[in-house]
């Protein structure tokens, strides 16, 4: 048998080595062309035109170059592929299933996964074939759906009860054995950034929310009172409590930092806001007793001496919270911007009017009072206390406070008394009130009397100037005396016997007229008031009692001139004015053409203004224009309405009056005592010169005050009188 073999080996072995290496090429080519013609299945040509077969595939491939190998799945897929230049190889495999187009795509990037490639999917559904290193940074362009199978992606996953920094380095090891993928901690969110095959970060991503669910580190929030301390206080003690602990610790991590309870102080409320596990949160609510228990034993009291501050406003403003109401701010706006003002100049009657006219039109500083004033206590109409565990007292006869509190709010309450309890500037406002007058009047007619009926009376003695007595005879408003009490013009007139006769040609005019000049020093953002006037009795009721007795009602009513103003110094060198002025006079009732049995008339001009003045600079407020006409004839009935001759039986008067109120305000600013002392000279200065003339007895009695002043005082004061010598020129101009 082996010899036989041996034979044929030896003749036939050319031919055999022929005959095997053919059918060798063709079993080779021909499972290559299986192997690429087997990767697709179509539908069934047995099926309808409109009936649709799932496609299914197989895979059977040896020593493919893996180019090769892409190529075909991208045709089978029907996608775009795009291969990277570092891809090469070749690729052996088969499956023994038919597998759906998922199935096999899945497939495709496990084959790849083996041989160190992976499979990036852009936004517009082209694919590209990458070794698994770039695969990993190009990670985070993958897109938002969820994606399965060995693809890379990213996924972020928040903790709520456990610390990832820790966790982080244990779950790497875990991650994809050829260096695909990564997990890193990110400290603020504290949350894990998984990178690596969709099924690996899947799995490790139910690892951790598992791990953190049933974690014992859970949190939650505690709010837990301090009534004898600060919140803040006790925030700061117990930071500093785990801050030590933390460092003295050898293997402090970032788990004990974040088991470390949150701590958040609302010293308004008096609370604490705790955020930290049970544990956590039992020792802070131990620990912040026990503080709150030490600061009521360090509570003490103090009593407190005010310099420059009323003890009474002071107490109110440290008690509550200084605010004001929605009105008060309403009434601010009505009031009227900077630099605007309101006026008016009108006659008004006192009948049957029980209010004062002053009170009325004044309401312009009243209604703001809230914005600049000085008295704490206006404005702390309604607020909570500041200090929950402190008592403030006022002792008005020492000008003291009484305060009990703990050391910390003892503390800031002596601070914030020594801010306020300061001395204040004042304000030196000087003011020129003048009424510039344009009137024109003309008095004419004739006048005929008779001593023993009608006209006037007087005796007939054989007096040589009965012309004059009679003329008292006459009374206030009678022609012939007002006509003998006017000054310039023409009277003329005869007597004899019983008669006397008298014609009067009388032409008046008046001009400027100052007012007042008041001159007020007051407290920065305090109100100072100069009146000067008269208290007149008006009638306003009368009745007859069953007695026949007149009862009748009177009231008094302030008539004259009245100034308001409040300074308050802005920053820098420039004073706010709130200013309310009024002149106020009586009118005569037959002259203004009104029934006197209505009541008295009154004219009243008001001004109301808000203004920004420099420092030392003078600002005109004025144009409240009145302007009157009087015409009023006097005759004898039916003579005097005859042509020509009646004028001998009438009396004419015509009068013609434009008064326009000007005021003129200059506010200084002092600011220490020296100022003062020489705006105090100053004005003596100028009470001197008006003085020399009319009381020189006064004004020596007066000299040895001022005497001792110095050199540089003096050299001010004549600087002042200088500035009120060219400003008084500017007004007369």
């Amino acid at each position: 048998m082996i010899f036989m073999d041996n034979i044929i080996s030896s003749k036939n072995r050319g031919l055999l080595s022929v005959v095997f290496y053919s059918c060798f090429l063709f079993t080779h080519f021909a499972c290559n062309e299986a192997a690429a013609a087997s990767m697709e299945i179509g539908p069934s040509p047995d099926n309808t035109a409109n009936s649709v077969v799932t496609p299914r595939f197989t895979a059977a491939f040896k020593n493919t170059d893996i180019r090769e190998f892409i190529n075909i799945v991208s045709k089978n897929l029907h996608k775009t592929i795009i291969i990277d230049s570092h891809v090469q190889g070749e690729v052996s495999v088969h499956s023994y299933e038919q597998l759906t187009a998922d199935q096999y795509y899945q497939f495709f990037l496990n084959v790849l996964e083996v041989y160190g490639y992976t499979v990036i999917t852009n936004s517009d559904n082209i694919l590209k074939v990458v070794p698994s290193e770039k695969g990993e940074r190009a990670a985070l362009t993958a897109q938002k759906k969820k994606l399965n199978g060995a693809e890379i992606v990213v996924r972020i996953v928040p903790m709520q009860n456990l610390s990832g920094d820790s966790l982080a380095p244990i779950l790497d090891k875990f991650n994809n054995n050829m260096g695909v993928g990564s997990v890193r901690y990110y400290k603020p969110g504290n949350s894990l950034l998984i990178t690596g095959r969709a099924d690996e970060v899947r799995t490790l991503e139910a690892i951790v929310l598992d791990l953190d669910k049933n974690s014992s580190n859970r949190t939650s929030v505690d709010i837990i009172p301090v009534r004898n301390t600060k919140p803040s206080v006790i925030k700061k003690a117990v930071t500093d409590i785990y801050s030590s602990s933390d460092d003295s610790s050898a293997d402090s991590s970032a788990d004990s930092e974040f088991s470390r309870p949150k701590l958040v102080a609302e010293d308004q409320a008096k609370v604490l806001l705790v955020n930290g596990t049970d544990k956590a949160r039992q020792t802070v609510r131990s620990i912040i007793a026990r503080l709150d228990k030490v600061a009521n034993a360090k509570d003490n009291s103090k009593v407190i001496f005010l310099k420059y501050t009323d003890a009474v406003d002071m107490a109110k403003l440290l008690s509550s919270y200084g605010g004001t109401n929605n009105d008060s701010d309403h009434n601010v706006q009505n009031a009227g911007d900077v630099g605007t003002g309101t006026g008016s100049s009108d006659g008004e009657h006192a009948q049957n009017d029980s209010s004062s006219n002053f009170g009325e039109q004044n309401q312009f500083l009243s209604n703001n009072s809230t914005q600049f004033s000085s008295d704490y206590g206006s404005s702390l109409n309604s607020g909570s206390p500041i200090f929950e565990g402190a008592s403030v007292h006022a002792d008005k006869a020492n000008n003291a406070l009484v305060v009990h509190a703990p050391e910390e709010e003892m503390r800031e309450i002596e601070s914030i008394i020594n801010k306020l309890d300061i001395r204040r500037n004042q304000v030196l406002v000087e003011a020129i009130i003048v009424e510039i007058q344009d009137a024109d009047g003309l008095n004419l007619g004739v006048s005929w009397a008779n001593a023993l009926g009608g006209g006037f009376g007087y005796n007939s003695d054989g007096d040589s100037n009965r012309v004059t007595r009679a003329a008292n005879g006459f009374g206030e408003n009678q022609p012939i005396a007002s006509a003998l009490k006017e000054s310039g013009g023409l009277v003329a007139g005869f007597y004899h016997g019983n008669w006397g006769f008298l014609f009067s040609a009388l032409e008046s005019n008046k001009h400027n007229n100052i007012l007042a000049t008041p001159s007020i020093v007051t407290l920065d953002n305090r109100q100072a008031e100069f009146n000067v006037g008269q208290d007149i009795p008006i009638l306003t009721g009368s009745q007859t009692t069953n007695s026949d007795n007149i009862f009748n009602t009177v009231e008094r009513r302030t008539v004259g001139f009245k100034f308001k103003i409040r300074s308050m110094i802005d920053q820098g060198n420039t004073v706010q004015l709130y200013i309310s002025q009024e002149i106020s006079s009586l009118t005569d009732a037959n002259t203004a053409n009104i029934d006197s049995k209505l009541g008295a008339v009154f004219n009243i001009r008001t001004v109301n203004n808000v203004v920004q003045v420099e420092n030392g600079e003078t600002v005109v407020i004025g144009g409240l224009l009145d302007k009157e006409q009087n015409n009023r004839v006097s005759k004898v009935p039916l003579l005097g309405d005859i042509p020509w001759i009646g004028g001998l039986f009438r009396y004419t008067s015509h009068n013609d009056t434009k008064r326009n109120l000007m005021l003129f305000i200059r506010p200084h600013i002092i600011r220490v005592q020296d100022r003062y002392n020489d705006f105090t000279a100053s004005q003596y200065a100028s009470f001197k010169e008006d003085q020399q003339k009319d009381n020189p007895e006064l004004v020596k009695s007066l000299e040895p005050h001022l005497s001792g002043r110095s050199a540089s005082s003096r050299e001010s004061i004549a600087h002042i009188q200088s500035n009120i010598a060219e400003f008084a020129r500017e007004v007369a101009e």
